[in-house]
């Protein structure tokens, strides 16, 4: 399959998972969905890599302060990001949802330069510019009316600081650590502390657990489309396409969620909020390309296999 091709695949897949969260919110709790995804995820990362060979790099990292960052990560990454993500998903609207996940790209931005000693480039002040612009637009209607965020949409705020985090410790600290070993070890080690949370600590107030054939169908495609299947389609062709051609891919992932949303769901927009939403997607790609052809922050911690969809 052509490397293209599949890096359009893979944005498109990983854009099924906030529709997918919403049906399955439907008779779930956000935490119960994110404990269900997050170790099924782990256990068939590791059903696929070996429980063997990944036992051993576990235990010859080189450095062992490498674990407590793994660890770090697992905290931010699979269980801060995704049960935020899935509370926002579950009092908020898809739309809403992705808009601010989106945000993800400027804060990275804004991290690298301070933590990676990344430059900050006039397209990345342009693009974190419309993204803001775009963001008030699509949520004023063209500044019609006043802003009508809701407390809940602060969630996803939370799950793109954490996302951004996770992608900045990772990229300072553990590159050097295999992409399969730190995506296995965020989503077990995250699933068993969304586990605990519940069980110990009562993190929800009302547990909501529900096995019928709408929630495990859900649930198991959650796990096999936008998460292994799309990070197995991306990760094998990141190694051959340019930076810039990643960088429009994922560009694209609002667009593919939107789309999703309006015919699943029958979401949908006014025209104020779709210029407003088109502000955004433009902003989001124009501050990831380098017209001169070299990788910004975002592109490299794309390039080093760490994934947050």
């Amino acid at each position: 399959m052509n490397n293209k091709i599949k890096s359009i695949l893979a944005v498109a897949l990983f854009a099924t998972y906030p529709t997918l969260s919403k049906f399955v919110l439907e008779r779930n709790s956000p935490a119960v969905v994110s404990f269900l995804t997050e170790i099924l995820t782990g256990a068939l990362l590791l059903f696929s890599f070996g429980f063997l060979p990944e036992i051993k790099k576990f235990l010859h990292l080189r450095e062992r302060k490498a674990l407590w960052i793994l660890i770090s990560m697992g905290l931010l990454a699979g269980t801060i990001g995704p049960v935020a993500m899935q509370m926002g998903f579950a009092h908020s609207s898809v739309l809403n949802g992705v808009l601010l996940i989106s945000l993800q790209s400027p804060f990275v931005i804004i991290l690298s330069h301070f933590f990676l000693k990344e430059k900050i480039r006039t397209n990345h002040i342009v693009g974190i510019v419309a993204i803001m612009i775009g963001l008030i637009a699509y949520n004023t209607n063209l500044f019609s009316v006043t802003p009508h965020f809701s407390v809940y949409d602060g969630y996803f705020l939370l799950a793109a600081v954490a996302y951004s985090v996770a992608n900045i410790i990772y990229k300072k600290k553990i590159s050097h650590v295999p992409h399969e070993l730190a995506l296995l070890v965020r989503n077990l080690f995250g699933g068993l502390i969304i586990f605990g949370a519940i069980t110990l600590f009562s993190v929800e107030s009302s547990v909501r657990v529900s096995f019928d054939a709408q929630s495990l169908i859900a649930i198991g495609l959650i796990v096999l489309i936008p998460i292994l299947a799309a990070q197995s389609l991306w990760y094998s062709a990141l190694e051959k396409i340019k930076s810039t051609e990643a960088a429009f891919f994922d560009a694209l992932y609002p667009m593919f969620a939107v789309s999703i949303a309006f015919f699943a769901r029958g979401e949908s927009m006014t025209s104020e909020q779709i210029v407003g939403g088109a502000i955004m997607m433009f902003g989001i790609l124009f501050s990831q390309i380098h017209w001169h052809g070299h990788p910004t922050a975002w592109h490299e911690i794309r390039l080093q296999h760490f994934k947050q969809h």
